[in-house]
């Protein structure tokens, strides 16, 4: 029999059975209970196996379909001070189940990030048109470039009897020709791409994910 914990008049029970007075309202309840349960163990499990942490409690609290906020409280007498009571909140972002720092306060305070309307790319006539054009407000947190759009194109090579596609990418303001593909660097005399592609601001020390803009210029081939 798995655990079955209390939360909010319901009870959920590890396997995912839904026992209680609203098990009727089934998937629509289910899912939101299920992140909040993902993110009080993960809250619980990021904790060092040290004495003061011991007795923890952890309270999760849906703030969207993307970030559940789980307030930690000390055990009674424990913490640095020996007072108990509250020791701040981390964020947890689904689907991945990644935790943020922990933060002073409680998730009463908190407020996601409010989401910035795309800023409109005026793009020159010149390429507007362009069936290589990309622009970074199609892509949205998925645009992995520096710059506010480029001009995908695709070359069909063959290297030693082998057929090979070049995927490459104009920066259309400055004119700049980028490898965006492996064959493109090992291939031709393009400049690397490093320059103008984005950091990935979740993951320190790793960029943004570059393949919608390889696979759409490689589709230039097709």
């Amino acid at each position: 029999m798995g655990r079955v914990v209390p939360h909010a008049g319901l009870f959920l029970h590890e396997h995912t059975h839904l026992v209680g007075a609203f098990v009727g309202q089934g998937h629509a309840v289910l899912r939101p209970l299920l992140r909040v349960t993902k993110a009080e163990a993960a809250a619980q499990a990021e904790l060092p196996n040290a004495p003061i942490w011991k007795g923890m409690t952890f309270k999760g609290v849906v703030v969207d379909e993307s970030e559940i906020c789980v307030d930690r409280t000390w055990a009674p007498g424990g913490g640095p001070d020996k007072l108990g009571g509250n020791a701040g909140y981390v964020v947890v972002s689904f689907p991945a189940v990644t935790l943020g720092k922990p933060q002073d306060e409680t998730c009463a305070g908190y407020a996601p990030a409010a989401a910035k309307a795309p800023t409109e790319v005026e793009v020159p006539s010149a390429v507007a048109n362009d069936p290589g054009l990309l622009v970074s407000t199609t892509f949205g947190d998925k645009w992995p470039l520096t710059v506010p759009y480029v001009v995908a194109h695709c070359e069909d090579i063959t290297v030693a009897g082998r057929h090979l596609q070049v995927a490459t990418v104009v920066d259309a303001p400055d004119g700049k020709t980028y490898a965006a593909n492996g064959t493109a660097k090992d291939h031709g005399n393009y400049l690397d791409i490093d320059p103008i592609w984005a950091a990935n601001p979740g993951v320190s020390g790793l960029k943004i994910n570059i393949s919608p803009v390889i696979d759409a210029a490689l589709a230039l081939c097709k």
